[in-house]
């Protein structure tokens, strides 16, 4: 429980045996069935139905800005698999939450061509892109399973292969790489990119993303309220 929740829960406690003490039923009942109905919410329908998340940082430029506070509804994900274009907040493998778009899901051969989506081999138009990176991306196969490759011009470039202590070092080992087919997402997990591609930590990094990493989907800005919309 958070310090705020706790000395809310005093406080209101503490009003409680006041009222019921100074002969208040009615205030008394009103008072317990708000305690009950925000216990409610906080204990049950926020972790697992519906929540807020405050947005950090400027990747999903312009969708979503600096300090928007968006809904996540949580339970759609217990019925569906989020779908392409969804708004997901996730647990990244850096450590913290954040927010991306879904370009890829499970089966898809998903590429980035000189910044332009193509998704199962047919072009993607996303107006809702800024600052779209001129680089190009696909997964590969390397070990156990499928490895996120970026390539601009003649740099190729894999945080996944450099955390593995595997440096594409030599220009033979770089062409391998740009030359090595695409591999199509595996089951089960997803391909999440930010909008503005050019100041993004997304798949292009990472590489897929498990279900299990999915928080929910964004469904609204709520504030400030001047940002008011739907997804």
């Amino acid at each position: 429980m958070t310090f705020g929740a706790t000395v809310f829960l005093a406080g209101a406690f503490t009003l409680l045996r006041w009222a019921i003490h100074v002969r208040a039923p009615r205030f008394a009942s009103a008072l317990g069935i708000g305690v009950l109905v925000w216990g409610g919410f906080h204990w049950l329908v926020h972790p697992f139905v519906v929540g807020t998340y405050r947005v950090d940082s400027g990747s999903m430029r312009p969708t979503l800005l600096p300090g928007d506070i968006i809904v996540v509804g949580k339970l759609p994900l217990v019925f569906r698999s989020p779908a392409r274009g969804d708004i997901v907040v996730l647990a990244s493998p850096e450590g913290d939450r954040v927010v991306k778009r879904v370009v890829g899901l499970p089966g898809d051969l998903v590429e980035l061509r000189r910044g332009d989506l193509f998704v199962n081999g047919a072009h993607v138009p996303e107006p809702y892109v800024s600052h779209p990176a001129p680089e190009s991306f696909k997964l590969v196969a390397f070990g156990g399973g499928p490895i996120p490759v970026t390539s601009h011009g003649e740099e190729v470039n894999s945080p996944r292969l450099v955390a593995e202590r595997f440096v594409a070092a030599s220009a033979a080992g770089r062409d391998a790489l740009r030359r090595s087919p695409p591999v199509p997402v595996p089951s089960g997990c997803w391909l999440v990119l930010g909008d503005q591609r050019a100041g993004s930590s997304d798949s292009r990094r990472w590489g897929v993303v498990q279900r299990r990493a999915l928080v929910g989907t964004a469904k609204a800005v709520v504030l400030p309220l001047s940002r008011w919309s739907r997804f």
